[in-house]
């Protein structure tokens, strides 16, 4: 009688829980690779912005309305007297205009000059209003300049400063210049029928910003 021997099969069952674990892994291994290697298209765009054009100031000193005073003096005719007596004074002004676009101030030098020349007084003041007193005739004639600023004087002219406290003119602005000129009280009399003249240098400085 031959023998049968039962040959048994074991078989091996995997359990669906852990077997749908491993597909989700290796399923979320897929998505990270995916992600991994692909890029989001975000949208962009541009603009060239152009600005509009850019001009320079202004720097325009003149005097008494549009004279410019160069490259020959301007002749301030009022700033004049004849038949000076030692001691007499006579008074006038002149304007500085502001002709130009940006804000300045102005300083200025004076120098007398002729036979007469150092024989003379001056004196400054800006801002202010010029007057003169007496007459010609009776030798008693008295100028001044009254309100504004004091800026130098009496002296004598021989090249110095002027300006004391440089004044500031806005665009579109002005402002007087006055002047008293003496004839000094102890001019001797050797200088009689003689002449002398000033000359007043203006220079305007930008108002820095």
């Amino acid at each position: 009688m031959s023998e049968h021997r039962a040959t048994s099969r074991r078989t091996v069952r995997r359990s669906p829980r852990r077997s749908g674990r491993v597909r989700a892994v290796l399923s979320l291994g897929i998505v990270l690779g995916l992600g991994a290697v692909s890029t989001m298209a975000f949208w962009t765009d541009t603009a060239t912005v152009s600005t509009g054009g850019f001009v320079a100031g202004t720097l325009d000193l003149r005097v008494d309305g549009a004279n410019e005073g160069k490259p020959a003096p301007y002749v301030a005719n009022q700033l004049s007297a004849l038949n000076l007596a030692p001691g007499e004074s006579v008074a006038a002004s002149f304007t500085v205009n502001n002709a130009g676009s940006v804000g300045f101030t102005y300083t200025a030098t004076g120098t007398a000059a002729g036979v007469l020349g150092p024989n003379l007084r001056f004196t400054v003041r800006t801002n202010a209003v010029a007057g003169t007193i007496g007459t010609q005739a009776a030798n008693n004639r008295v100028g001044s300049c009254t309100g504004g600023t004091p800026q130098v004087g009496p002296a004598a002219l021989t090249g110095q400063s002027v300006i004391a406290t440089p004044p500031t003119v806005a665009p579109g602005g002005s402002q007087t210049f006055c002047v008293v000129v003496t004839l000094d009280q102890n001019t001797p009399i050797t200088q009689g029928g003689t002449t002398g003249t000033a000359t007043f240098n203006l220079t305007a400085t930008q108002v820095a910003p």
